[in-house]
């Protein structure tokens, strides 16, 4: 069943964002070598909403997950991502938590099993989605 697999790995993304987050800007060439594009990148569904106006690729630590990060996110990037989740009526499998420096939250509906992180740190957000899409 999709909800327990992503729900146990949401906790192992929530780290690995965290972490990233924390990382040295000045020696990550791998976010600077990404195309930044204002449509979500290929392979992530188009029909699930999203929050911002600009995204690159994520490499989802998820299995079987595709991943996307959104670009310029701020403090209020992840509370408006689960009330659009929320009023597209995706259930709620994993709840928001309470932590602003690091929030995760999962969602799913008959299509697709949604997964978003949020990390703070030193003023940065930075706000991913990890989708199942099912074989």
């Amino acid at each position: 069943m999709h909800f327990k697999k992503i729900a146990a790995a949401v906790a192992a993304v929530g780290a690995l964002t965290f972490l990233a987050a924390c990382g040295d800007d000045s020696g990550d060439t791998a976010s600077t070598n990404q195309t930044v594009s204002s449509t979500v990148p290929d392979g992530f569904p188009k029909d699930i909403p999203v929050v911002g106006t600009q995204f690159k690729a994520y490499d989802s630590p998820v299995e079987d997950a595709v991943g996307m990060e959104v670009v310029g996110a701020t403090a209020t990037s992840f509370p408006d991502a689960v009330d659009k989740l929320r009023a597209a009526k995706y259930d709620e499998v994993v709840s928001p938590g309470k932590d602003p420096s690091q929030q995760n939250a999962t969602f799913s509906n008959e299509k697709y099993t949604v997964a978003i992180v949020s990390s703070q740190t030193g003023g940065k957000y930075r706000l991913t989605y990890s989708v199942i899409i099912p074989n």
